[in-house]
């Protein structure tokens, strides 16, 4: 059964830096809000095509903005999504001024991950970070035909992304020595016992300490050990960090 969900969408982008714009898209909101309740979500898609004439390296033009998305928040008490694009020869952040990061509550990037679709948390402001998310893309077939002439019209299509337990088909992870499996074994074992899959690397650490990852028990050859399997399997791509917290990949 599927669920018969408002939503509405704009054909006309909108400068909300302006707070005559602004206030005029919230009017058109409420107006609406009267009849199918409180929105839920409002989504800026994309910042540039909604930015004006400002400049998305200007931090003063990129602060406007961000003052713009403030009063829409005010008026409206939901949550705005703002759809980014990366930059070009730095695919790790979204482009322009760094004010946006600074301003957001949390902040997610959107990476091709062989044939899936990989959904990372890179900024959380009042929470640990959750684990990725991995999605696989389907075509859909959206129920009419589009073109300007009988000769021009085909099906009309759209891509959904479905939520799946595993990443896509790409190149197999590099082999763990004996020494590198088990501290990979202990941060697995924790991860599983962990309500959020995430470790930090204090509690990884003593966990390992525990298994036979050096070739004898001296506590500083075994920290030696630790520290290179930890290296490594980040290396080989075994595993995530962010702020002292690990995680398994896959």
């Amino acid at each position: 059964m599927k669920a018969e969900i408002p939503f509405y969408t704009s054909s006309n982008s909108i400068d909300i830096s302006d707070p005559n714009s602004v206030q005029q898209v919230a009017k058109i909101i409420k107006e609406k809000s009267s009849e199918h309740g409180h929105p839920a979500l409002v989504i800026v898609d994309t910042l540039n095509r909604n930015f004006g004439a400002g400049d998305e390296n200007s931090t003063t033009d990129m602060t406007q903005f961000i003052n713009g998305l403030d009063r829409l928040i005010h008026e409206l008490n939901t949550t705005i999504m703002v759809v980014h694009h990366t930059g070009l020869s730095n695919t790790q952040r979204g482009r322009g001024s760094s004010a946006l990061k600074a301003a957001v509550d949390t902040e997610y990037r959107l990476d091709v991950d062989g044939d899936a679709r990989k959904l990372s948390c890179t900024k959380s402001k009042d929470h640990e970070p959750p684990p990725p998310l991995f999605f696989k893309p389907e075509v859909i077939n959206l129920g009419f035909v589009a073109g300007d002439d009988l000769e021009d019209m085909e099906v009309a299509t759209s891509v959904v992304l479905n939520l799946t337990n595993s990443q896509g088909a790409s190149k197999p992870l590099p082999k763990l020595t004996p020494s590198q499996h088990e501290v990979f074994a202990a941060l697995t074992e924790l991860c599983r016992e962990s309500g959020n899959h995430r470790v930090h690397i204090d509690q990884w650490k003593e966990a390992a300490l525990q298994r036979s990852i050096a070739d004898t028990a001296d506590k500083r050859s075994k920290n030696r050990a630790f520290k290179r399997g930890r290296v490594a399997l980040l290396d080989k791509g075994y595993v995530a960090t962010e702020a002292d917290h690990y995680w398994v990949r896959r």
